[in-house]
């Protein structure tokens, strides 16, 4: 499933015709494109996703389609249970019950489950 990007195009430089009609429409016209701050924005989460060791890329790699489908598959789901019994669900920060596990880093390594060192557990 493809996620819709919110990124829209720089403005193009203003075309004499544009230059005669008022100013309400001219900020309706110019909210359609993106800030040089949106952009930048845009271009950096684009990087991040695609980092070598991000979480997409490394779901990737491992056949998923994204981050969030890996965290919907029996991969995640059996580490999570192994997580969960290895430290009888104590949360790091209270002690209490915990109900999520965490990535510490994410690595080919521990999103295989491999590294089980990786993980932890919060309440949250």
């Amino acid at each position: 499933m493809s996620q819709k990007s919110s990124f829209r195009p720089s403005p193009p430089s203003t075309p004499p015709v544009a230059r005669a009609i008022d100013e309400e429409t001219r900020k309706r016209i110019a909210s359609f494109y993106a800030t040089d701050e949106e952009v930048e924005e845009e271009r950096q989460r684009r990087v991040r996703a695609d980092a070598p060791n991000s979480p997409n890329s490394i779901s990737r790699l491992l056949g998923f389609e994204d981050y969030r489908a890996y965290l919907e598959s029996p991969l995640w789901r059996r580490i999570k249970r192994r997580i969960f019994k290895r430290d009888n669900r104590v949360c790091i920060r209270c002690e209490g019950k915990a109900n999520r596990v965490h990535h510490r880093s994410y690595t080919l390594e521990v999103m295989q489950g491999r590294l089980s060192y990786d993980f932890t557990f919060l309440f949250l």
